[in-house]
């Protein structure tokens, strides 16, 4: 098995010494390769279980293209040989080398965008039918990497964050690299103020809501005196002003209890009272 435009070496294995070998490669690499000396490129000699075989490796690196995995590049191997393991004079060994495309990476994630949160990473490659990823490189742009197809992954700071991600298929192509921004939003903080004291049936005085460290839109949730809790939104300035009403005398408190922006949410604390 090999990649488009991906060099490789050449070897075989023998249960023998040959004395002579012959490569043919039916015409897709040029020259065929003809050895006469096989211990010129004898790399290696081990046991496979108790029974001694040696290996001859051919010292250019060849590429090959277009894609071809059905049925392969064609290749002929002839060894010569006195050795009773090689049947004579000869031993012939066709096979055809499938070659594949290297994987196009891609990636997705699912995330709130929010510091406090953290983000789903998965591996969203097309493969090529009977291939799949076998290891995986992650770089989420913060110092920090993984090595798994679908990290989890948690950004200790808000920022803009470039992710890189790359692949190895089972059958040894390395993928391009794919790199996408995310950013990650702060927590947003929020105030209140407008302390107030107004006559009955005077001009409606306002509560002020404000946030400094988002983006709107914002939802601020709040109630008075502790009743039921209630919203007001800002499409896009970063103040929410919410006119108190006059008609009845009393003293209204308005509490803050949250922030909602740039999806992120944030307990908040602080009042504001007017009395009428």
């Amino acid at each position: 098995v090999a990649c488009t435009g991906t060099p490789i070496f050449f070897f075989f294995i023998f249960p023998f010494q040959p004395t002579s070998l012959f490569w043919d490669f039916h015409g897709f690499q040029t020259p065929n390769v003809t050895i006469n000396n096989p211990a010129t490129i004898n790399d290696s000699t081990y046991l496979i279980g108790t029974k001694r075989v040696w290996r001859y490796k051919l010292p250019t690196m060849y590429t090959y293209s277009p894609s071809n995995t059905s049925p392969g590049y064609p290749i002929t191997i002839t060894a010569g040989t006195t050795d009773a393991e090689g049947c004579g004079n000869s031993f012939v060994r066709d096979f055809d080398l499938a070659v594949y495309d290297p994987p196009t990476s891609s990636f997705q994630w699912t995330s709130t965008g929010c510091v406090t949160d953290s983000v789903r990473f998965n591996d969203n490659t097309s493969y090529l039918a009977g291939t799949y990823s076998y290891k995986w490189y992650w770089n989420f742009g913060d110092g920090t990497i993984d090595s798994v197809r679908n990290p989890v992954h948690l950004y200790a700071n808000p920022g803009t964050y470039i992710v890189k991600f790359a692949m190895v298929s089972n059958v040894g192509c390395l993928s391009d690299t794919a790199s996408r921004t995310i950013v990650i939003s702060p927590k947003p903080l929020a105030s209140i103020s407008g302390n107030n004291s107004v006559c009955l049936n005077a001009t409606s005085p306002n509560i002020s809501f404000s946030t400094s460290n988002s983006t709107a839109p914002y939802t601020f949730s709040y109630n008075i005196n502790g009743g039921p809790t209630l919203t007001a939104t800002s499409a896009t300035s970063n103040t929410v002003n919410v006119p108190v009403p006059t008609t009845a005398t009393g003293t209204f408190t308005y509490n803050l209890l949250n922030i909602t922006g740039n999806t992120c949410s944030n307990a908040q604390s602080g009042n504001a009272a007017v009395i009428v």
